[in-house]
């Protein structure tokens, strides 16, 4: 199981705040723990930390991720059920998409 963290920058490139994810809640409350983070920021997928501690996160073997692929991580896991990486939530996503412009195209096939 992995541990993630994410910078959200501003429209000017400043970071504004980063998030602390990971594979199970469990998880996130014992890296969340780790940090020194009080258990009652921690929601159920993830922790807002301040960019200091996002340094000490990936110290302690956190994976960097961007907001992207958090997306499609919490996609995949909302679908699935199931902890995916950074590249099977990519993945998974790209075939959904692959399997609704299919249908879409299909179905303007049918109306013409």
């Amino acid at each position: 199981m992995t541990v993630y963290v994410m910078r959200m920058r501003y429209s000017s490139g400043q970071v504004a705040t980063c998030h602390l994810s990971a594979d199970t809640p469990a998880e996130l409350r014992d890296a969340a723990f780790r940090l020194g983070i009080q258990s009652n920021r921690v929601r159920r997928e993830s922790c807002e930390i301040h960019p200091g501690q996002l340094i000490q996160a990936l110290q302690n073997g956190a994976v960097e991720i961007t907001m992207v692929q958090y997306a499609q991580m919490r996609f995949c896991r909302q679908r699935t059920k199931q902890p995916c990486t950074p590249e099977q939530a990519r993945e998974f996503h790209l075939a959904y998409v692959r399997q609704k412009q299919d249908r879409a195209a299909r179905k303007g096939r049918r109306a013409a």
